[in-house]
């Protein structure tokens, strides 16, 4: 049987951060999506998934087994501002300050790793307030 497993640690490959959906017909996935492959989810557990909960109804629909402390946090409120501020319209640089901020606040240690290609989400997001 296939399993879930919380990690406490992961990376976010910016050639393969999306919005708006844990994993999109473009392979591209939120900050979420990141998280729940680095857990040990598959593709199609988290294609067009909106939030962790959800994966996990599909994990266990398909006889998947999800560790209990995946299960616990998948359910957190946070999850959903921490979605917000992933598919916000603030600059990348900015996402990152506070996704990095949010997710240790549930003891999870978020890092970014690469180079946003073209046609990315992210490119051309430019700063909303003028501070």
């Amino acid at each position: 049987m296939s399993k879930i497993t919380m990690v406490r640690q992961f990376t976010v490959d910016r050639t393969t951060w999306g919005v708006e959906t844990m994993r999109n017909a473009n392979g591209l996935m939120c900050c979420l999506g990141h998280h729940a492959r680095a857990c040990g989810a598959t593709d199609d557990l988290i294609d067009y998934m909106g939030m962790p909960e959800y994966v996990v109804i599909n994990a266990q629909n398909n006889e998947w087994e999800v560790d209990e402390e995946y299960f616990r946090v998948s359910s957190f409120a946070l999850l959903k501002i921490i979605a917000h501020i992933n598919d916000s319209n603030a600059p990348p640089a900015e996402k990152e300050v506070h996704l990095v901020k949010l997710f240790a606040k549930i003891g999870i240690v978020i890092s970014f790793t690469g180079e946003f290609g073209p046609g990315n989400p992210h490119t051309n997001l430019k700063r909303l307030s003028t501070d």
